[in-house]
């Protein structure tokens, strides 16, 4: 049986203030800080998450777009997309977007 603080997991990781990030195609996001990995199931190296046990876990992300074009940003799990957000614009505004998803 496990402990409480065995049953522990969060992370959050994301890219430093003032960090670009060119995307293009699929792929994964592999963020440049990490600020907390409690029970270290977050890969900083791959930017993959591994459940540690079967529970419920929530994602969130939030995303910040520099004009033009957009950014579509996914949550993926091995059986497929879970969540999703876009942000998009051609004027000279930032857009932003947010999504969380639980399972």
């Amino acid at each position: 049986r496990l402990t409480k603080q065995e049953k522990e997991v969060g992370f959050n990781a994301r890219f430093s203030s003032g960090t670009t990030v060119t995307v293009s195609g699929t792929q994964t996001l592999v963020f440049d800080r990490v600020d907390v990995n409690i029970g270290r199931a977050y890969d900083a190296v791959t930017g993959m998450f591994t459940a540690p046990f079967s529970g419920l876990y929530q994602f969130s992300i939030h995303i910040s777009h520099t004009p033009p074009g957009l950014i579509h940003v996914g949550i993926h799990t091995n059986r497929g997309i879970i969540g999703e957000t876009e942000a998009s614009g051609d004027d000279k505004y930032y857009d932003r977007a947010s999504n969380s998803v639980t399972v």
